[in-house]
C-alpha cells in the first residue's frame, strides 16, 4: 500500500502541537482548583463524508490526544476503504479530565447512533488507540446490552485496536524512569484532586483493577458467548511499548478464534498511529519504518482473518490462556482458595488439593452427571496490616481477584460453577468484588477469619443476579485481630468501607437461614478455621454443598469478647503508646547528656566510663541505621549499598566518640557544652524510630 504524495488533510488541525496541549492541561487543572465543577459535555462532530459509502468507520483517539492526532490512521483507512465515511469524535481526554469513562462511552455511542440513523450504512468498523481502544470496546457493548439492541450492532465488520490497555495500566520496575516519575507526580496530583472532587481523574478508571475496566471485561466475555456477536477483533501491539506489557495488552476475555494479535515493529505506545511519511524532518530510516507500519495497519483493516493468521504475533503460552487443551475443556467447577493478610498462602494448596481429590471421588467419572474440579491458589503477595488499612490498597487486591476470575472464565470455557474459600483479606476481596461487579457469580462460599462488615447484604447478593447460592462463615473464639483492627477501622469514615467483624461476631443478616450458616465457634484465634480439623467440612461444603456442624463450642473467652466491644478505644490506646515511645526516643539524647557520670580515678577507669556513655549514645543511632537499611522504599537502590553506607557512618561516629573518650572528655560532658549536635542527634534518633516503626507495621 503506497500512500499518495502529500494527501489532503481529512481532519481539522485544531489543538495540535505541544504548546496547545500544555495550555489545555493547565486550563483543565486550574478549572478543578477554582471549584469549576460543571463537567463539559462532548460536542457532537459531523461525519466526514467521502462519497456514497455504505461503510461507517468510527476512529477514537488516545488519552491526552485529540482527534487531529488520528489523521494518519484516517489516511490509511481512506486508502483501504475508498469512499467510507469517518466519524472521529473529540473526547475530553485532557490530562486532568474529571469525566467518567462510562459517561464518555455513552456520549460516543449517542454519536454513533445519530450517524447510523442519518446515513444509509451497511457496515461498521470501530477502531481506537490506547484509551480510545477501550472506549471502542465499551461502545460496542453498550449497543449490544441495550434493551433495544442498536441497529448497527449486527453490522459490525471488525474492531481494530491500537496498543490498548486491555487489563489496565500500572507502573512497574520495568517502566522507564521518566515515565515512572510521571506516574508518581500524577498520583500525587490525583490524590489532591480527590480531596476536592471526591474522585480521581478519568485515567484512573482504566488503572489495573479499576471497577469500570473489570466490568467491561466481564461483560465482554459474556457477550462473546453469543453466536451473533462474534465480531473479528484485530489488535496491534507495539514492540517497544513501555506502558503496556504483553501480559496486560492481551485480554483473555477478548481472545478467541476471531481474535488476532499483530506486532508492529520498531514502534512505541504513542507512535503506533504515526504513519505520515510526508512529515517534514523525517530521516530515511524513520520514513521507512512509518511506511511499513502503514502497510501493516492497511492489512489490519482489509485482509481476511485467515490471511491475518499468518501475521499473528508469536506469544508465549502464558499470554494465551484461551488456547484450551482437553483437560481444561473437561472442567466444570473452579474453586478459589485465597489467603489473607500477613500470609504467603502456603496452606491454600493443601486445601485445594483436598477439594480436587474429594471432587474426583464424589462427583467425578462414573457419576450420572460427572463434575471435574480445577483450583486457583494464586497469591497476591504478602499483605501487611498497614497497607490493609488503606482503602486504595484493599481495592487494588480486589481488582487482582477479578482479574483472576476473568482469566479463569477464558481458561475453562465449560466451567459453570465457581466456588470460593477465603481467609481474612481474602473474604474482603470477594465481598467487595461482588458489590462492584454484578456479573461475578459463585455457588459455595466459605469465609474464615472474615474481616467483612457483619451487616453485609447477603440476601441482596442471593436474590439480585443470584451472585451467591450458599455461604458458610466460621466464627472464632478469640479472634482478637478481627475484634480490634477491622472492627475498629470499620467505624472510621473514609477508611473502613466494608470492614467489620464477621469473623469475631458473625453476620447479623440473615441469621442462620438455609443459605447462610455460621460455625460457632472455631477454637482459636485469627487462623482457627484453617486448622486441619476443619478441612473436611470446608471441602465437603465446596464440593457437595453440605454444611458441617454449626455449633462446635461455647465462646468462653471473655477477654476477647470484651476487647471486641471497645475496638476504637483499644486502637487509640495503641496509638497513644506508640506516640509516647516516640517522645521518649526524642528525649533520649538529652537525657543521656544530662546523666551525672562520676569522675573516677585512673585513666583506665575514666576511659571505661566514657566508653559506656559512648555505647548509650550509639544505641539510638544504631536503631536509626537499622531501620533505614531494613525498609528502604526504593527497589532500584540495592539494599546492601545502604547497609554498607550505614556501617561506614556508624564506624565514623564510633571512632569519633571513642577518640573523645580517650581524650578524657566524657561524651555527656561534651554534649552539655555543644547543644547543636545534640539537637541533630535527637532528630536522627526520631527518624530512626519512625523507620523502625514503619518496618514493623509493614511486615506484621
Amino acid at each position: 500500500m503506497a500512500p499518495s504524495p502529500a494527501p489532503e488533510r481529512i481532519l481539522p488541525t485544531k489543538l495540535v502541537g505541544h504548546q496547545n496541549r500544555m495550555r489545555q492541561a493547565l486550563g483543565s487543572f486550574l478549572k478543578i482548583f477554582c471549584w469549576w465543577r460543571a463537567l463539559p459535555q462532548m460536542e457532537p462532530v459531523p461525519v466526514v463524508k467521502r462519497g456514497r459509502s455504505t461503510t461507517l468507520i468510527v476512529v477514537l483517539h488516545a488519552y491526552t490526544h485529540v482527534r487531529a492526532d488520528m489523521e494518519g490512521i484516517c489516511q490509511v483507512v481512506a486508502a483501504a476503504c475508498d469512499d467510507a465515511d469517518l466519524l472521529v469524535p473529540e473526547m475530553p481526554f485532557d490530562t486532568f479530565s474529571m469525566q467518567t469513562a462510562e459517561h464518555v462511552c455513552a456520549s460516543v455511542k449517542q454519536q454513533v447512533d445519530a450517524a447510523w440513523e442519518a446515513g444509509q450504512y451497511e457496515r461498521l468498523i470501530v477502531t481506537g488507540h490506547s484509551l480510545g481502544a477501550l472506549v471502542a470496546r465499551r461502545v460496542c457493548l453498550l449497543g449490544w446490552a441495550d434493551k433495544v439492541k442498536s441497529p448497527w450492532v449486527d453490522a459490525i465488520a471488525r474492531i481494530v485496536l491500537f496498543a490498548p490497555f486491555n487489563r489496565g495500566w500500572k507502573p512497574t520496575n520495568h517502566t522507564a524512569i521518566p515515565t515512572l516519575i510521571g506516574f508518581w507526580v500524577g498520583g500525587a496530583v490525583a490524590f489532591v484532586i480527590k480531596q476536592f472532587w471526591g474522585r480521581r481523574p478519568l485515567i484512573y478508571d482504566i488503572a489495573e483493577g479499576a471497577v469500570f475496566l473489570n466490568n467491561l471485561r466481564l461483560e465482554w466475555h459474556e457477550m462473546r458467548q453469543s453466536p451473533s456477536c462474534r465480531w473479528p477483533v484485530i489488535q496491534l501491539m507495539a514492540t517497544r511499548d513501555d506502558l503496556v506489557a504483553p501480559s496486560d495488552t492481551v485480554d483473555p476475555a477478548a481472545a478467541d478464534d476471531d481474535y488476532r494479535v499483530l506486532e508492529v515493529p520498531d514502534t512505541g505506545h504513542a507512535d503506533i498511529v504515526k504513519v505520515d511519511v510526508h512529515e517534514p524532518g523525517l530521516s530515511d530510516a524513520e520514513r521507512g519504518i512509518r511506511q511499513r507500519r502503514a502497510e501493516l495497519i492497511y492489512k489490519a483493516f482489509m485482509a481476511s482473518m485467515d490471511e491475518l493468521k499468518g501475521l499473528q504475533a508469536q506469544l508465549g503460552e502464558e499470554f494465551q490462556p484461551w488456547k484450551h487443551d482437553s483437560e481444561r475443556l473437561k472442567v466444570t467447577d473452579v474453586a478459589y482458595v485465597i489467603h489473607g493478610i500477613r500470609d504467603e498462602g502456603w496452606w491454600t494448596a493443601r486445601i485445594a488439593g483436598r477439594i480436587k481429590q474429594l471432587g474426583d471421588e464424589k462427583e467425578g467419572e462414573g457419576c450420572e452427571n460427572p463434575r471435574f474440579f480445577a483450583t486457583e491458589t494464586s497469591s497476591y503477595g504478602y499483605f501487611p496490616m498497614l497497607p490493609f488499612a488503606l482503602p486504595a490498597k484493599r481495592l487494588e487486591k480486589m481488582g487482582w481477584l477479578v482479574d483472576q476470575y476473568v482469566e479463569n472464565l477464558a481458561r475453562y470455557p465449560n466451567a459453570k460453577r465457581f466456588h470460593f474459600v477465603g481467609h481474612s483479606n481474602g473474604t474482603y476481596m470477594l465481598a467487595a468484588a461482588l458489590k462492584h461487579h454484578p456479573r461475578m457469580k459463585f455457588d459455595h462460599v466459605v469465609f474464615a477469619g472474615s474481616v467483612v462488615n457483619n451487616d453485609y447484604p447477603w440476601v441482596e447478593r442471593m436474590t439480585q443476579g443470584e451472585q451467591v447460592k450458599k455461604v458458610l462463615n466460621y466464627v472464632a473464639t478469640d479472634d482478637v485481630v478481627v475484634a480490634l483492627f477491622p472492627k475498629g477501622l470499620g467505624r472510621v469514615s473514609g477508611v473502613g468501607d466494608g470492614l467489620g467483624s464477621a469473623g469475631h461476631d458473625g453476620f447479623l443478616e440473615p441469621k442462620n437461614t438455609a443459605a447462610v450458616q455460621q460455625v460457632r465457634y472455631a477454637q482459636g484465634g485469627h487462623g482457627a478455621a484453617l486448622e486441619e480439623m476443619h478441612w473436611k467440612g470446608i471441602c465437603e461444603f465446596i464440593v457437595q454443598g453440605v454444611y458441617p456442624p454449626t455449633q462446635l463450642c461455647n465462646r468462653g473467652v471473655t477477654w476477647a469478647v470484651w476487647l471486641g466491644r471497645y475496638p476504637r478505644f483499644m486502637l487509640l490506646l495503641i496509638i497513644g503508646l506508640l506516640l509516647a515511645l516516640g517522645m521518649f526516643v526524642w528525649q533520649l539524647p538529652t537525657m543521656i547528656a544530662r546523666v551525672p557520670f562520676p569522675v573516677m580515678e585512673g585513666k583506665a577507669a575514666q576511659v571505661l566510663t566514657n566508653l559506656g556513655c559512648t555505647a548509650l549514645l550509639l544505641l539510638p543511632l544504631s536503631v536509626m541505621i537499622l531501620g533505614i537499611a531494613c525498609m528502604w522504599p526504593s527497589r532500584r537502590v540495592p539494599r546492601f549499598i545502604l547497609s554498607v553506607l550505614g556501617i561506614v557512618v556508624s564506624l565514623a561516629l564510633a571512632v569519633w566518640l571513642i577518640w573523645l573518650a580517650f581524650q578524657k572528655e566524657c561524651p555527656a560532658s561534651w554534649a552539655r557544652t555543644h547543644p547543636e549536635p545534640v539537637e541533630w542527634l535527637r532528630v536522627l534518633c526520631l527518624l530512626g524510630y519512625l523507620w523502625l516503626l514503619k518496618t514493623v507495621v509493614t511486615k506484621v
